[in-house]
């Protein structure tokens, strides 16, 4: 079995494609790339050996004259003899060098007389010019379950990861060397340990420790080849959902951790440098109210710090502050990007000139670089193609690591009724979420980003015959939400950079903007009535609840909530109004619809779930947790009669976006996600 760099000259390589590729290529030189040989001795492949080539008609498809599939490729590779490939190859280099010679016969003279009437100037323009050495991208892990959040080591030898183990039963910090070798444990916590950082001497890591089920977060420190742990600090935040977003990270000479920072509740999450000697913490950044700092990224010498800000909502984007002595803040931190559907993973390029992070276009996510001065506009890194997550570059900045796991939720329908089955009803290679059931029981609206984009679709209750309806969804959009008379949709629209609240019919055509205003309104509901629509918006600042008659453009908004409300939704009577209080794990509030005082609905906590996560029927309030939220969720009801939750099933998948019930209470539909496998990739060669 050949392992990396030890490939002989005649050995195709195909493995060396990008994971997250088409799986077409569309010309000779696609090709040739995939089969790391020149167009000329494929083309030969092709002529001698049979390579898959398939020709297209003439102007008829879009794309090159010739494509291949790379699964016909890998099969022929298997099944061709290596000596008839080398013959092969050998043929075509033999043909290149005669016709080298027979060029030779006749351009020798002419090339002694030009040397004679140009002299050094034809040597100059005739020397060789260094090519760059292609990516090529190696596999680190083959493990079963989800190895994530890869950090190198200061020498580029090893890499730090969490690991859910060969159980899938918990995540642990391992370390292992790039070229070969079992991995190394250095945690064993039942909490969920993640987001290693080398010290700069390579001697400790440092993690994050998420207590199971707490808003409780550690950071911890452990020597690089096992030993004791250390507590360096503890702090609270709201769990979330996701845990792709880096924590950590080290300044140069190894006396402060960066990390996320949360003093009170009453602060908005910020950077804090941390003493892991002296334990001393050192307020680093201070967001504007209702904003939070996380992600922080250093460059080697020091003097800058990349981090994401999500100022005053979800989207997150790329900051720069300048650093003085000993990291002290210099001015205010400048942003850097404005990507429509946020960043993710700031990392710096060698030198720190550049700015490497994660954004979405179109659905698809992708690495983008930006210069760390604004000199010019950002830029995709088109040679990766699409990408991963928990993206790590190394000292030198010439390799990346990432996680290839994908997530692309389907809906599920759990019959509430007898023996309350489960059945997917939809999927597809891209994400679907937020499924809203019609006021009849007979359709589903649902976003999915099976086209360009995320889009608002409707299909029958069974999720057959999708049809596109609304393609100007804003970059989270939460669901689309039936009027009461099922002929029109709510959803979250956005234009010219504004995210606001449009209707349009369920039939499909030309949507009307409801709310027109530079906050961000989002998570729309209708009033039983159907002559209200509520929203959530930031346009006074914090988060809440607002409504607007639905049959007006851009009339005076009505602001519902004292504190901050997320994802309103009326009782069946009408006469209350359900709302979340924070956008993650929270807690279920209530005030009267014509007014009143707000109060929580009984004790309970949609652990890291999102605030679409729960549903009002007649009965009650259906709603999710989720203690371990890569494994399994639990889908409880809280029953309005006696005011407690009782538990209706424990599903072992990972909960997506959305939650909505049947109207005659039966069925519920949700968005969720098998627990995948996920193994590390490097990249080599990156510029």
């Amino acid at each position: 079995m050949s392992t990396p760099g030890s490939e002989s000259p005649h050995t195709p390589h195909a493995a060396k494609a990008i994971p997250f590729a088409s799986g077409r290529l569309d010309s000779w030189k696609e090709i040739a790339q995939y089969l790391n040989r020149d167009i000329r001795t494929v083309q030969r492949w092709e002529e001698a050996c049979g390579l898959p080539v398939h020709r297209r008609p003439s102007g008829r498809l879009k794309g090159g004259p010739v494509y291949a599939y790379r699964l016909d490729l890998d099969a022929w590779l298997r099944q061709t003899p290596s000596p008839v490939l080398e013959k092969a190859t050998i043929s075509a280099e033999a043909g290149v060098a005669l016709r080298r010679k027979r060029l030779w016969a006749f351009w020798v003279p002419v090339a002694v007389f030009t040397l004679v009437a140009v002299g050094a100037t034809v040597w100059r323009f005739a020397r060789p010019k260094a090519t760059a050495p292609p990516l090529r991208v190696v596999r680190l892990t083959s493990y079963p379950g989800l190895a994530r959040q890869p950090a190198f080591s200061p020498d580029g030898k090893q890499i730090a990861f969490s690991w859910n183990g060969e159980n899938q039963d918990n995540f642990d910090v391992y370390v292992k060397f790039l070229d070969d070798g079992a991995p190394l444990r250095l945690t064993s916590h039942p909490g969920l340990d993640g987001w290693p950082a080398w010290s700069p001497d390579g001697r400790t890591i440092a993690f994050w420790r998420w207590a199971r089920g707490t808003r409780t977060v550690e950071v911890m420190t452990v020597p690089a080849l096992g030993g004791a742990e250390r507590k360096i600090l503890e702090f609270s935040i709201p769990p979330q959902p996701s845990g792709n977003y880096p924590g950590l990270a080290w300044t140069p000479d190894g006396k402060w951790i960066l990390t996320p920072y949360k003093p009170d509740t009453t602060v908005p999450g910020r950077l804090a440098l941390v003493s892991p000697e002296t334990l001393e913490i050192r307020p680093l950044t201070t967001p504007p109210e209702r904003a939070g700092d996380c992600c922080p990224a250093i460059t080697p010498d020091g003097p800058k710090l990349a981090f994401l800000r999500s100022s005053g909502g979800r989207i997150l984007n790329v900051y720069v502050l300048a650093l003085g002595p000993n990291y002290r803040p210099e001015g205010e931190p400048r942003q850097l990007t404005r990507a429509p559907s946020g960043a993710e993973n700031p990392m710096w390029t060698t030198g720190g000139r550049e700015v490497l992070y994660i954004t979405s276009r179109d659905g698809e996510r992708a690495l983008w670089r930006v210069p760390q001065d604004g000199s010019r506009p950002a830029s995709r890194v088109e040679s990766l193609g699409p990408v991963g997550v928990g993206w790590a570059t190394s000292g030198h900045g010439d390799r990346l690591a990432y996680s290839d796991r994908p997530s692309h939720p389907a809906l599920w329908r759990l019959d509430l009724q007898g023996v309350e089955r489960l059945e997917q009803i939809l999927s597809s290679s891209a994400a679907n979420l937020d499924p809203e059931i019609s006021p009849d029981g007979n359709r589903i609206a649902f976003i999915s980003g099976r086209q360009a984009g995320l889009r608002v679709w409707i299909s029958g209750s069974d999720a057959g015959n999708p049809i596109d309806i609304a393609q100007t969804v804003g970059p989270w959009p939460g669901p689309a939400r039936w009027s009461p008379d099922g002929n029109y949709i709510a959803y979250e629209c956005q234009n010219e950079g504004n995210d606001d609240i449009c209707v349009v019919s369920a039939r499909g055509g030309a949507a009307r903007r409801v709310t027109r205003n530079p906050a961000r309104d989002t998570l729309p509901s209708w009033s039983r009535d159907g002559k209200w629509i509520y929203f959530t918006s930031n346009r006074s600042g914090p988060y809440q609840v607002w409504k607007t008659p639905a049959d007006l453009t851009d009339a005076a908004a009505v602001k519902l909530t004292m504190g901050e409300g997320f994802n309103a939704l009326e009782s069946a009577d009408g006469s209350t109004l359900y709302f979340a209080r924070s956008r993650f794990s929270s807690e279920i509030w209530k005030i009267p619809v014509m007014g009143g005082q707000e109060k929580r609905v009984g004790s309970f906590e949609m652990m890291f779930c999102r605030s679409q996560n729960y549903a009002v029927g007649r009965d009650g309030i259906y709603y999710v947790t989720a203690p371990d939220p890569e494994h399994w969720f639990e889908l409880w009801l809280y029953r309005f009669a006696t005011g407690k939750s009782e538990s209706v099933r424990r599903i072992e998948k990972r909960i997506g976006e959305g939650l909505t019930i049947s109207p005659d209470g039966h069925w519920l539909l949700f968005a969720a996600d098998e627990a995948r496998n996920g193994d590390l990739y490097m990249v080599e060669n990156f510029r």
